[in-house]
């Protein structure tokens, strides 16, 4: 009797943790809500609104782009795509490789791509990791590089000589 005891009682955690696991992935998971998002912030990004950018990542969001600082947060993350769009970027489109679902945390595999100029000027890989916040998923880290060098730096012009001296 006190073997069998045991038995349920084991089988019961089992159980319990298999349920409690079962409800987010049957729910759409991490994958649908960060697909929900990224299309938002693809649209807010054709529309070129920083704010609306920024508001799909936590408040103490970061971007971490490539041979910069982190941008930390809301204000600075809209400031970044601000400043991104005074340069003339028109799209960056994504596309998912795999998500990695872990309950209220999820990590995101990408590859993107650059239109700058109706040409695409850079392509590479992204890694975000995404936090679920209610009943959504919103950007806390993003990190990308491209799969190319960086350019070097053009050469400095001479200055002119005045002729004279």
């Amino acid at each position: 009797m006190r073997m069998r005891n045991r038995t349920t009682v084991l089988l019961a955690v089992v159980a319990a943790w298999a349920v409690a696991a079962v409800p987010r992935a049957e729910a759409g998971g991490a994958e649908a809500g960060i697909a929900a998002t990224a299309a938002a912030w693809t649209n807010a990004f054709a529309a070129k609104d920083a704010a609306a950018i920024a508001a799909l990542y936590t408040e103490d969001g970061q971007l971490l782009p490539p041979n910069m600082a982190p941008v930390t947060g809301r204000e600075a993350i809209a400031e970044f795509f601000t400043q991104a769009f005074g340069m003339g970027f028109e799209a960056i489109p994504l596309t998912t490789l795999e998500v990695a679902d872990g309950g209220d945390w999820a990590i995101e595999v990408a590859r993107y791509k650059v239109i700058l100029g109706g040409k695409e000027v850079e392509h590479g890989k992204a890694i975000v990791w995404w936090k679920r916040v209610g009943d959504g998923w919103l950007l806390y880290r993003d990190i990308w590089n491209a799969d190319h060098p960086p350019q070097p730096p053009a050469p400095e012009a001479e200055p002119a000589s005045s002729g004279g001296e």
